[in-house]
């Protein structure tokens, strides 16, 4: 009984021992040229709220879409958005938009689009469940700041623009 007390616990050895033994599986595998998958969600997206804080390179608020209807020019301006990626390959994206006819604010507008989303690589693609035949590609420049190639208003002819998401408020 006094043996026991006094001989030393292997415990401390097991981690390392662990340790070892994965390091010279994966070293193993390399070696065999099996090809070793990694996940294909980017880790530093999912699971977090993007906040816009640049549309083209402009800060907010920024015209997204100007055009002719008839005699009016109207002018789209986007004041915030906001984009939620969840893990389990959801996301939702709210924008506050203004519009404006010959120079004069007729209306705001607030866009709800949600849907359902797929990585490859460091490349999201959000598809839309609400505005078919919305997606937005989102890519993670790194792990605070996330670019997207989108249509921000609600016509099929708005222009393509490129915002830059943040995890903090502009």
């Amino acid at each position: 009984m006094a043996d026991a007390a006094v001989r030393p616990s292997p415990a401390p050895m097991v981690p390392i021992r662990r340790s070892l033994a994965l390091l010279l599986c994966a070293a193993g595998l390399a070696c065999t040229g099996e090809q070793v998958l990694l996940p294909t969600t980017p880790p530093t997206v999912a699971g977090a709220t993007w906040y816009l804080h640049a549309v083209n390179d402009t800060t907010l608020p920024a015209t997204v879409s100007a055009r002719g209807i008839g005699v009016v020019l109207e002018q789209i301006v986007l004041d915030s958005a906001a984009i939620t990626i969840d893990t389990t390959g959801r996301w939702e994206q709210r924008a506050w938009m203004r519009v404006f006819l010959s120079g004069v604010l007729d209306r705001t507008e607030t866009l709800v689009d949600q849907g359902t989303w797929t990585a490859a690589a460091d490349t999201y693609t959000l598809t839309s469940a609400v505005r078919a035949p919305r997606t937005v590609a989102l890519i993670a420049l790194d792990a605070s700041t996330v670019r997207t190639a989108e249509r921000f208003p609600s016509h099929l002819t708005a222009p393509l623009t490129t915002g830059t998401y943040r995890r903090t408020r502009p």
